[in-house]
C-alpha cells in the first residue's frame, strides 16, 4: 500500500513480486492522484471520501487512522483469496520476502501482525478509548492492540471484520481489528517479537520491539512507529520499519558491499555523535538501525566468517571494538 512511488519503493515491490507462488497475486493499493507510467501491477485505487461511508464513526479525518476501510474496499473487490497480506510502502524485509510469507502459509491465524498487546500490558496506549462497539463498550480489559504496517488476514477474518464494521464497531484500526477478531472467537497471532500472542517457534524471529505502558513503539527495535531508520537491514531475516527514502542513509540489505558500508557509516555516525553528547551506544544503534551492540557484533562476526579474505570486515570488527572499549 502506497501513496508514493520513489525508486526504492518500486524496487522493494519488485522484490515482493518475486516471492509469489502459483495462485498468488500482487496488487498496489493506493490513494495517489497520479500513478507512474509502466507500473507492473494491478492497482486498486481508493479515496478517503469513497471509503469513509463504510464506518458509522471515523477516527479523525484521514485514512491513516481508518486504514481498515481501504482494506475492506479491496476485499470487496477481490474476495476470492484465502489470505491477504498488506504491506506499507515504508516496510522492508532483510531477505527474500518468500521466507516471510512461507513461514506463515500454513499458520491458522485470521490476523497476523506485530506487537499484539492486551490493555493490561500497555494501559496508557493513546487509542484504547476509540474502540467502540455498537451496543456500548467493550470492556477495555478485553481489548487488544497491534502494529500493522505489515499484516495478514484470512478471507474469514475479513468477512467477520466487514460484518462488525457494518454493525457499528468503530475505532483506530490498529486497536479495532485485533479486538474485534479476538472477541468474536477468531485466532490472532504475532509474527515475532516477545508478546503474549507469538506462536511457538516465532519468538523474536522476524522483528524486535520494546513495550512500555504507553505502547509508543518509539526509538527501539527494528519494527517500530518512529523514528525512521537510517541504516536498515543490517541484521538479516528481520522486518525493518519505518524506512523512508529521504531518511535512509545506506540500505544494508542489498549486498555485502552495502552491508559493510552501512555498518562503517553507522559506527562513524555513533562515534561522531558521542564526541559531543554522552549518549549510550546502544541507544544510538537502536535509533539509527534498530539493533543493539550485541546484535551488531554478531553480524560483523558473521560477515568476517562469510568473507574471510576481505580485510574490510576485519577493520569493521576493530572499529566496533574501539567504540565499545572506549565506554567500557
Amino acid at each position: 500500500m502506497t501513496h508514493r512511488f520513489d525508486a526504492p519503493i518500486l524496487d522493494e515491490f519488485a522484490r515482493m513480486r518475486l516471492a509469489l507462488r502459483e495462485g498468488d497475486r500482487a496488487f498496489v493499493l493506493s490513494d495517489a492522484e497520479v500513478l507512474p507510467d509502466g507500473l507492473a501491477a494491478q492497482v486498486h485505487r481508493f479515496t478517503f471520501a469513497g471509503v469513509a461511508p463504510r464506518a458509522k464513526r471515523l477516527v479523525g479525518h484521514e485514512i491513516m487512522w481508518n486504514l481498515h476501510l481501504a482494506w475492506l474496499d479491496f476485499f470487496d473487490a477481490h474476495a476470492d483469496f484465502d489470505h491477504y497480506w498488506f504491506i506499507e510502502y515504508d516496510a522492508l524485509y532483510a531477505g527474500p520476502w518468500r521466507d516471510l510469507f512461507d513461514a506463515f502459509r500454513d499458520q491458522p491465524h485470521d490476523l497476523l501482525c506485530a506487537h499484539l498487546r492486551r490493555h493490561a500490558d500497555e494501559p496508557d496506549w493513546h487509542w484504547w478509548h476509540e474502540i467502540r462497539a455498537p451496543e456500548g463498550g467493550p470492556d477495555p480489559a478485553s481489548c487488544v492492540r497491534g502494529f500493522l504496517p505489515i499484516a495478514r488476514l484470512t478471507q474469514h477474518g475479513f468477512a467477520v471484520l466487514r460484518d462488525k464494521v457494518q454493525s457499528g464497531w468503530t475505532g483506530f484500526f490498529e486497536g479495532l481489528l485485533p479486538t474485534v477478531l479476538h472477541l468474536h472467537g477468531l485466532r490472532i497471532g504475532d509474527f515475532g517479537g516477545d508478546g503474549p500472542f507469538v506462536p511457538d517457534g516465532f519468538r523474536n524471529r522476524f522483528y524486535s520491539s520494546v513495550s512500555d505502558r504507553a505502547g509508543t513503539l518509539h526509538n527501539l527495535g527494528s519494527h517500530r512507529y518512529r523514528p525512521a531508520l537510517a541504516y536498515p537491514r543490517i541484521v538479516p531475516g528481520r522486518i525493518y520499519h519505518p524506512v523512508k527514502p529521504e531518511a535512509c542513509m545506506i540500505d544494508a540489505g542489498l549486498d555485502p558491499e552495502h552491508a559493510g558500508a552501512a555498518i562503517g557509516n553507522l559506527l562513524e555516525h555513533v562515534r561522531q555523535h558521542r564526541l559531543h553528547r554522552d549518549t549510550p551506544v546502544d541507544t544510538l544503534l537502536q535509533a539509527y538501525a534498530g539493533i543493539d551492540s550485541a546484535e551488531l557484533r554478531e553480524h560483523i562476526a558473521q560477515l568476517r566468517r562469510d568473507h574471510a579474505d576481505d580485510p574490510r570486515y576485519i577493520r569493521l570488527h576493530e572499529r566496533m571494538l574501539r567504540l565499545t572499549d572506549a565506554i567500557a
